[in-house]
Parts: C-alpha cells; structure tokens; sequence
C-alpha cells in the first residue's frame, strides 16, 4: 500500500511479511525507466512495516514501485504531483 496517493513530498510504503526475507524497492517513471533503488530491507518475522521515502525532486506523473523478495514481487503505481 502506497500513501498518500496522488502524493507531493513524500510517500509511505507498507509491506507485510509473515517470514524472513529481503525486499527490494525500487521506482521507475511511466516509460519504465529505473529511476532510483529506494532501499534493501530485512523482513523478519510477522509483522508490517512502513517506510518513508522522499519524492519531493521527482518531476509530477506516474511512478511505479517494485517491492521484490525471493517469494514473490509486488507492483504498485502512484502519481506525483
């Protein structure tokens, strides 16, 4: 879950994990172009975490965000305006 949606300055990701795992967040601009790898992160155990990420120098449009872990991937959109 990605908030607040359309967003400004910045965005908090929620990930919820019930195991042990490294996620992966990456961001890329509406052509798909990688624009920033947003962090590396532990998950441990069952619980949720969110994370707060600073978008105040991305120009306005759609993003997408990428949240990977060796179980499975995940694919959000939000839009900065």
């Amino acid at each position: 879950l990605i908030v607040p949606n359309p967003a400004t300055n910045s965005i908090n990701i929620d990930i919820q994990k019930n195991f042990t795992s490294t996620a992966k967040i990456s961001i890329y601009d509406s052509q798909g172009k990688l624009i920033n790898i947003l962090g590396e992160v532990i998950l441990n155990e069952v619980y949720q975490l969110t994370y707060a990420f600073d978008i105040s120098s991305l120009n306005p449009g759609l993003y997408i965000v990428n949240i990977e872990t060796l179980e499975k991937k995940s694919t959000q959109k939000f839009i900065k305006e």
